[in-house]
């Protein structure tokens, strides 16, 4: 009988050996997926930390370049604009001036009316002038 009760006892003792070791197992594998959690999660806070910077960096060298470019622009058509303004009626009436001596027996109603057909033209040529100073 007593080898019985050693057997029951071993077997009981093997069998809570075997729980304890299981629930060490089951307790190590959830430590390890918190730390590999841990691990990632840092991870993730140091390309955070990393990135952010560059992309604020980015966003304000793109917001500062488009002003910058924004504001040649804005140049560009102010100087396009004042070349226009300050021509347009010189070659106007030089082109009118032009007609009349051509046709020195036209109306004013006559000159007005050429002028108002070959506005288009006039203004092509300003453009062009302007352009050409522009680039020269």
């Amino acid at each position: 009988m007593k080898d019985n009760s050693i057997d029951r006892e071993a077997i009981a003792e093997n069998i809570q050996r075997t729980v304890r070791q299981t629930a060490l197992r089951k307790v190590r594998a959830m430590i390890e997926d918190l730390q590999a959690r841990d691990r990632r999660q840092d991870l993730l806070q140091k390309c955070l930390l990393v990135l952010m910077p560059i992309v604020l960096l980015a966003g304000i060298a793109l917001f500062a370049w488009q002003r910058a470019e924004q504001y040649r622009r804005d140049r560009i058509l102010e100087e396009q604009s004042a070349c226009e303004t300050r021509l347009y009626p010189e070659y106007l009436a030089e082109y009118r001036a032009y007609l009349k001596r051509a046709n020195p027996a036209s109306t004013e109603q006559e000159l007005d009316n050429t002028l108002r057909v070959r506005e288009p033209h006039v203004l092509k040529q300003v453009l062009a002038e302007c352009r050409k100073r522009r680039a020269g």
